[in-house]
């Protein structure tokens, strides 16, 4: 069995398997809750976990606390929350980057990623691809048209390296056969500059920053990394039907816990947490923000894990990403 195919059987059994004893959740939280976020404050995923730790402390009557902790492959977060004692008070908001892309880049952590327990999904939300309005296409077909007739010559911008932005390009250019310069920058913010300073043909960018600007007609969305289409903009084209099926690989989150904590007290964190993410206001929320809510199982979540990963992890390997 693989290092990769390993991983994922530990994770799976993740899912079923608690090993320390039932105890009572019936009090619990008796004290503040703590949910570990591997990103910076201000950001859309900062505001998304803040909304729903408003309303976990509405459902749990009791303080739920952000504590943002961003660094590299989010490995900061996942050990404070692998290491922190089991019993449900530390959390970690888990994203694609964490548990999909940083298993292939670190090899020696003292945690194990896998160890993790799901408590339940958050959100998914859609990475866009934009160019400006004088760009000669409109569509992924047309990108693609382009890049063949000119092979070499057009670049495209993301949000980072090792990005699901950065990843999903790059699975795309190998499926559909085209060579489009990768520009890495970080965050959404510069590489959007760096388009409209046609510093790069095209760029990745959110659709919480994209979606006004499409409206407005700054920008034009080419295609939407991912296998379905936005509901708000239907006629994006999507990765997957102009024939790229491995780079479905939108953007998500969701909430973990430490290995050994209490199945009751996953249960209460998870009913809780679920009860906030299909509530309609929240969806609204998430929508007005480009996001939509995740509402799938837990077993389903770490399926999805499992797929995506499969899917990053020899496109790591060809492009030779190192952990930073």
């Amino acid at each position: 069995m693989s290092r990769v195919q390993t991983f994922f059987a530990a994770l799976l059994c993740a899912t079923a398997i608690v090993s320390t004893p039932l105890a009572s959740a019936t009090d619990f939280p008796v004290k503040p809750i703590r949910i570990i976020v591997p990103f910076g404050p201000g950001g859309i995923t900062d505001v998304i976990a803040r909304q729903v730790a408003k309303g976990l402390a509405d459902k749990l009557g009791q303080q739920v606390i952000i504590d943002n902790k961003p660094s590299a492959g989010h490995i900061v977060a996942m050990q404070t929350v692998a290491q922190a004692p089991p019993d449900g008070y530390t959390l970690l908001l888990g994203s694609n980057t964490g548990l999909t892309v940083a298993p292939h880049l670190y090899k020696n952590l003292n945690f194990d990623i896998a160890s993790l327990l799901p408590i339940s999904p958050i959100n998914t939300a859609p990475t866009v691809l934009v160019a400006r309005p004088d760009f000669p296409g409109s569509s992924l077909a047309d990108l693609v048209r382009l890049a063949k007739a000119r092979p070499g010559t057009l670049n495209y911008g993301s949000f980072g390296v090792g990005s699901s932005a950065h990843l999903g390009m790059e699975i795309f250019k190998k499926d559909m056969g085209i060579e489009v310069t990768h520009v890495p920058y970080r965050g959404d913010a510069p590489v959007y500059l760096a388009l409209m300073g046609k510093q790069v043909d095209v760029a990745f960018i959110t659709l919480f920053s994209a979606q006004q600007r499409i409206r407005s007609g700054e920008v034009k969305a080419l295609g939407v990394l991912q296998a379905d289409r936005i509901p708000a903009f239907p006629n994006i084209q999507t990765t997957v039907e102009a024939g790229s099926r491995n780079s479905d690989l939108p953007v998500w989150i969701a909430f973990f816990a430490t290995p050994g904590t209490p199945r009751d007290v996953l249960k209460k964190l998870e009913d809780s947490t679920r009860s906030v993410v299909s509530a309609p206001e929240f969806a609204e929320f998430l929508r007005s923000r480009g996001a939509e809510p995740w509402l799938i199982t837990n077993a389903q979540l770490m399926q999805f894990i499992q797929s995506q990963s499969a899917k990053i992890a020899p496109m790591v390997q060809a492009i030779g990403l190192k952990a930073e």
